[in-house]
């Protein structure tokens, strides 16, 4: 069946500064961690972003074909 599954982070706050990642399934609390550093730079938008679940950026080299 259907889930709802949501990541929260709460940010310390300041350049590349960590936070506490908490894990919710079904709005119930299932997981907590600490990440104690995060990347101090802003990831380009003109080609290569950083998606979750998609990838809109450009490919990896030319491919012979569509698949």
């Amino acid at each position: 069946g259907k889930h709802q599954i949501v990541v929260a982070f709460a940010y310390d706050g300041g350049f590349g500064a960590g936070g506490d990642v908490t894990l919710f399934v079904d709005n119930n609390n299932v997981d907590f961690a600490r990440i104690d550093k995060t990347v101090p730079l802003v990831y380009s938008m003109s080609g290569e972003t950083f998606d979750v679940g998609v990838d809109t950026g450009s490919s990896v080299g030319p491919y012979p074909s569509r698949f």
